[in-house]
């Protein structure tokens, strides 16, 4: 129960650290993957990992897409057209939904 709730805490936390830090794109980023390698390290879970991989490469991919064509804009530009801080974000929102789903079905057997 206590790696729950620091696992719900940490994924809340990493939104207060975007939008306490948005505008340094570097440090939000380090600071989100030093909370990623701690959700990971919480579970040590290879298809957890492999889903944040997987997770925080394509989503950003996505939103490059999406960007490239118009639908939206970020305020601050970035090299990469979205900023590197998604990456770990888009990876930390996977994990999340991850371990969300894994609670209810618990919850729900």
């Amino acid at each position: 129960m206590k790696n729950k709730i620091i696992n719900y805490f940490l994924c809340i936390f990493s939104l207060v650290l975007v939008i306490k830090f948005y505008n340094n794109e570097l440090l939000l980023f380090i600071l989100l993957f030093i909370l990623s390698i701690i959700l990971l390290l919480l579970k040590k879970s290879k298809i957890e990992l492999t889903l944040f991989i997987i997770s925080g490469i394509f989503g950003p991919l996505a939103e490059i897409v999406s960007i490239s064509s118009g639908a939206w804009t970020y305020s601050k530009i970035s090299l990469l057209i979205v900023p590197l801080w998604l990456f770990p974000l888009w990876g930390i929102a996977a994990i999340f939904i991850k371990r969300l789903y894994d609670d209810i079905d618990f919850i729900l057997k």
